[in-house]
């Protein structure tokens, strides 16, 4: 009987994770990923695994004879606290522009002034400056200073951790 509520608190346990939901008949926990397959929890140990590298995912395997390994995301010590569902928005409604999607393409790869971005993409220096501006109010740009040239360039770090974030702002 011991066994069986230690088991039970597992499966509660790998509920929890993002992209898994707990079935009853028959009782399993099921992970919607882009491949199926099974693993008796009952016959092998499983072996929890927290990693900085995988995030926003949650890594799955098994190999027959062997345990089944879960390697789930986790936030470091210098991450501090997750942001606020506010800042995440912003972040998400900037991006809900198609233009300002490319601008940030084009942004990954080179950084750009305003001028030279609103001649790449065939508008108007101070249409592309309010796109720059809401992208920079997100938090998905930074600029820097050559003379009298402010240059923007993607902060790619705003865009790795956006999924992350969200989920984490959506479990406060």
């Amino acid at each position: 009987m011991r066994f069986q509520k230690h088991r039970l608190d597992g499966a509660r346990a790998l509920a929890d994770f993002p992209t898994a939901r707990v079935e009853d008949d028959p009782p399993r926990v099921v992970f919607d990923k882009l491949y199926n397959g099974r693993a008796s929890l009952a016959d092998v140990p499983c072996l929890l695994v927290p990693s900085r590298h995988i995030n926003p995912h949650v890594a799955i395997k098994h190999y027959p004879g062997h345990p089944v390994v879960v390697q789930y995301p986790v936030r470091g010590d210098g991450d501090g606290e997750p942001p606020a569902m506010d800042e995440v928005l912003r972040r998400v409604r900037a991006l809900d522009e198609p233009l300002r999607v490319r601008v940030c393409r084009v942004l990954l790869r080179q950084s750009m002034t305003t001028t030279e971005l609103a001649s790449h993409f065939d508008t108007t220096p101070p249409q592309m400056s309010r796109h720059l501006r809401k992208l920079r109010e997100a938090g998905m740009v930074h600029t820097h200073r050559q003379g009298a040239r402010v240059h923007y360039q993607l902060d790619e770090e705003a865009v790795r951790t956006l999924g992350v974030d969200l989920l984490s702002a959506l479990r406060r």
